[in-house]
Parts: C-alpha cells; structure tokens; sequence
C-alpha cells in the first residue's frame, strides 16, 4: 500500500471515528435530557395537581363568600384565598424555570447553573409553602366547616382541642416525606446533569 493510499485510508477512518464521537455524545445528550425530564416530572406533576385544587378551593370560597356571614369568617376566608392564590404561583414559577432548562442546546455548565439556581428558588418555594400551609390549617378549617355544614367552629373549643394536634402531626410528617422525596429527586437531577461533564 503506498503512501497517498494509507493517508487516504488513515483520513477516511479518522472521518469515521469523528462521525461515531459526534452521534455517540448526541446520543448521550439526548438519553440525558431524557432522563433530566423524566426526573422534573416526578416533581412538576405533583405540584401542577397540588396548584390547581388551591386554584378550583379558591375559586369555589370566591363563589360562596358571602356565607362567611361573620367578620372572623370572613378574615380566615381571605386568607384562604390568598394562600391558596400565592402557593401555586410560587410553585408554578419555580418549576417553569427548571422545566425551561434544555440539556441538549446548552453547554453542561450552563445547564448545571442554570438547574441549580432553579433548585434553589423551588426549594425556596417549598419552605414558604410550608409557613404559608401551616398558617391555612389553621384558617380554613372554619371556613369549610361554614361553607359545607353552615356551622361556625371558631367558639368550640372541643373541635379546637382536636383538630390542632392532629392537624398538625399529619401536617408535620406529609410535608417531611413531600420535601424528602423532592429533595432526593432534585439531587438524582443534579448527578444525571453533572455526569455530562466526563462526557463533554
């Protein structure tokens, strides 16, 4: 075999090999992105559900307000609604801003960045969801209680008694295992989109 005939085979495997990186590491890029999203669904659709019963309860305190028929009633109402309003917002924008994330356009640096301060702002949503679904335990107990069975609670102290402890104790672990398990699959997200960088 001469010489220009080896540079030319040389040259046409060297093509070749190129070829083969560049659909392997597209491969990867789409497998990982893949991967990113079924991640962020485990996260978006729990939290899209959750957003929209807050949106379907307030519209329905909206639509039955004036049965609050007492300033104390209508007080808890309100906050209610605004709770019910602020709580999917956060959660909402926090989520559109991972969920905007593209794996397969950005650089993975980019993408770590861009993913972590989305991170941060969901997991930020999430602390203020739990004051905020503390503080709405508490106040739309009475408003239920008036809307369905057109009984006002705030004077009995028995339900009170009741209510608050166990309440609180379901309150309590529900919110630990919803942020445990977010936590764990936000942090299996940022392993997925930190293996890019052995593959860049």
């Amino acid at each position: 075999m001469e010489l220009d005939e080896l540079q030319a085979v040389w040259s046409e495997m060297s093509n070749q090999l190129d070829k083969q990186k560049k659909l392997t590491s597209e491969i990867i890029l789409k497998m990982t992105h893949q991967q990113y999203r079924n991640r962020m669904n485990k996260v978006k659709y729990p939290e899209i559900l959750g957003g929209l019963v807050c949106l379907v309860t307030a519209v329905l305190i909206i639509y039955n307000f004036q049965d609050l028929d007492t300033w104390p009633l209508r007080i808890c109402g309100a906050i209610s609604l605004m709770i019910m309003i602020i709580l999917p917002i956060f959660s909402f924008r926090a989520i559109k801003h991972m969920d905007r994330i593209n794996v397969q356009e950005n650089n993975y640096k980019q993408t770590l960045v861009d993913f972590a301060k989305g991170k941060r702002q969901f997991l930020l949503a999430q602390k203020i969801s739990v004051y905020l679904g503390f503080v709405l335990l508490i106040v739309v107990l009475p408003v239920f209680s008036k809307l369905m069975n057109g009984k006002d609670i705030l004077s009995e102290v028995k339900i009170w008694i009741w209510y608050l402890p166990f309440g609180f104790l379901f309150f309590v672990f529900f919110t630990i295992w919803v942020i445990k398990h977010y936590k764990n699959t936000l942090n299996d997200t940022t392993q997925i989109l930190a293996d890019l960088e052995q593959e860049d």
